[in-house]
């Protein structure tokens, strides 16, 4: 299984730490909350999807007990798409939405951040191109600039199952035509 607090912990660490804005002006979209006001960036894990084939090793179980002395480990390779948007008060300048997105696209490849990543079995694909869209102001109605910019991500997925060898054996004497059964 997926350890998604995990992954999404190390997520908000690299946006935050690359685009220089912080915790407090970083944030998952779909939550139940108030705006973040700019220069801000939301945060959503979109489209989830298996890549290539899962696969199943059988190995001795760490703490045998009765009934599990193995683990069936069923593995496999996930991509999801992270979605940024990023909100800002200005249309230019290192603060501009489109700069503070190239930071975080280029950001995850710091040391400390590659290396929070990979602790939390998060890979990044190759990043798309951020895409700006102008702000305006109409009728007294303010549209801030923004930029938004996804980024497909590789996820170690596993989930695992104790098992036995062997539970029951029985035993047909072929002479006496007795069974015998032995639980185990």
């Amino acid at each position: 299984m997926i350890a998604w607090s995990t992954v999404e912990a190390a997520i908000t660490r690299w946006v935050a730490t690359s685009s220089g804005l912080g915790l407090t002006r970083v944030a998952w979209g779909q939550q139940p909350m108030p705006a973040i006001a700019a220069p801000s960036i939301t945060m959503r894990l979109r489209r989830l999807r298996r890549f290539g084939q899962d696969w199943l090793t059988v190995a001795e179980a760490a703490s045998p007990a009765p009934g599990a002395e193995i683990e069936h480990r069923l593995g496999g390779t996930r991509v999801v798409t992270l979605s940024l948007e990023c909100c800002a008060e200005a249309g230019t300048g290192a603060f501009m939405a489109v700069a503070l997105l190239e930071a975080v696209r280029t950001g995850y490849r710091l040391p400390s951040v590659h290396d929070t990543l990979v602790a939390a079995g998060v890979g990044v694909g190759r990043p798309e191109d951020v895409l700006g869209i102008d702000g305006f102001v109409a009728d007294g109605i303010v549209f801030e600039p923004r930029a938004t910019l996804d980024i497909p991500l590789w996820l170690a997925s596993e989930v695992v199952e104790t098992g036995t060898y062997i539970e029951t054996v029985e035993i047909e004497n072929e002479d006496t035509d007795h069974t015998f059964t032995i639980t185990l």
